[in-house]
């Protein structure tokens, strides 16, 4: 009986020793992919901090939203950032006057589905460093609308999103002044 039990535990002994090594090895492979994700993490948060900071010339103001430029604009950052097809929707809204200036900000309302949060931040930051006359005013981020689930699909580039943009655009337009 006591070499039964001794054989018994040198089997406890080995299953663990695997499952031990198997576990080892997967935590090797989660560091790794999270060091991967730190480095783009890093690398999105110096295009933010860079954005925001309005480094660059001054704004260029173009003559209007409705100029077929601004779809070429939107078309070739989302190509830069790998989303050609991603970019579904571009709904400008109202013009509105900036106050006591001659100057209209139009909101422009974009939908990118399927996103890595490293293709949103290159596709913002290519369209606010072209046109300093276009800035990010909101971003809402949800699970890609791919799946019903509440969480993030994980592609080989990163987590897939839907990412509601916000854009103001500034124009030039004279106003008359009043009475």
């Amino acid at each position: 009986m006591n070499s039964r039990m001794t054989r018994l535990l040198v089997l406890l002994l080995i299953a663990a020793a695997a499952v031990m090594g198997v576990a080892y090895a997967r935590l090797g492979t989660a560091r790794d992919r999270a060091a991967l994700r730190q480095g783009d993490l890093t690398l999105c948060m110096a295009d933010l901090t860079e954005m925001t900071s309005g480094a660059g010339p001054g704004i260029v103001v173009r003559a209007g939203v409705e100029d077929p430029e601004l779809n070429r604009r939107l078309r070739a950052a989302a190509t830069i950032a790998g989303v050609p097809n991603e970019l579904v929707s571009i709904d400008p809204g109202p013009a509105r006057q900036v106050r006591d200036t001659d100057y209209d900000e139009t909101v422009v309302f974009l939908r990118l589905d399927n996103v890595t949060l490293r293709q949103l931040v290159t596709f913002l930051h290519q369209l606010s460093d072209k046109d300093k006359a276009l800035r990010t005013k909101m971003l809402q981020l949800a699970p890609s609308a791919q799946t019903g689930i509440v969480r993030p699909i994980v592609a080989p580039g990163g987590e897939l999103w839907t990412a509601d943009v916000t854009l103001a655009y500034l124009s030039f337009s004279p106003h008359k002044a009043k009475p």
